[in-house]
């Protein structure tokens, strides 16, 4: 074969899979997720394998959960927790220079949920890791409210 030919054949085969592309994507409902705008990790000493870490993001509009992530236990860095951050532009109230974040550790049975003490503030990289070693302060208490029936009536 000559280069000529081989050149058609391999411009041919692109446009092909250009064509299919729309195709998968239609067939598919949407694109894949935008990656987060943030990764925030690090160690979680007093947090239990298996607790669910959700990211709240303090922005003008009031405070937004913004990511998810766990907490695990690594054979050599003991128990550490990881969290995706999501963007503005992907959640409305969440990811931008300047923000906040707070971390929350969910219950577990026997267990509270707890704030970290620490938080961070994002930067305007388009992508961003923040390793950041948490303490707790004060487990939050579960509280149950129940409708009051009132024990008369009026006529």
């Amino acid at each position: 074969m000559n280069k000529p030919r081989i050149i058609a054949a391999l411009t041919a085969g692109l446009i092909a899979s250009l064509a299919v592309i729309p195709i998968f994507a239609s067939a598919q409902g949407s694109m894949p997720p935008a990656p987060p705008l943030a990764i925030i990790h690090g160690s979680a000493q007093g947090a239990t394998p298996g607790q669910h870490v959700v990211a709240f993001v303090e922005s003008s509009a009031g405070v937004t959960a913004c990511g998810s992530g766990s907490v695990v236990s690594d054979s050599s860095a003991g128990t550490v927790y990881v969290v995706d951050v999501e963007s503005n532009s992907s959640v409305p109230g969440c990811g931008a220079p300047g923000r906040v974040v707070r971390l929350y550790f969910g219950t577990l049975p026997g267990l509270h949920a707890r704030f970290a003490n620490q938080t961070v503030t994002l930067g305007s990289a388009a992508f961003q890791e923040h390793q950041v070693n948490v303490s707790f302060g004060t487990p939050l208490s579960n509280r149950l409210l129940a409708p009051h029936v009132a024990s008369h009536v009026s006529r």
